[in-house]
């Protein structure tokens, strides 16, 4: 269960944090 929450929260933290950043950076050029 633990294991579960956990690939969860790497997914949503790549998928919130680093798509942004990526998408920041792209915008930016």
């Amino acid at each position: 269960m633990k294991l579960i929450s956990t690939q969860n929260f790497k997914k949503y933290y790549y998928y919130y944090y680093i798509f942004p950043l990526v998408m920041n950076e792209l915008c930016h050029i």
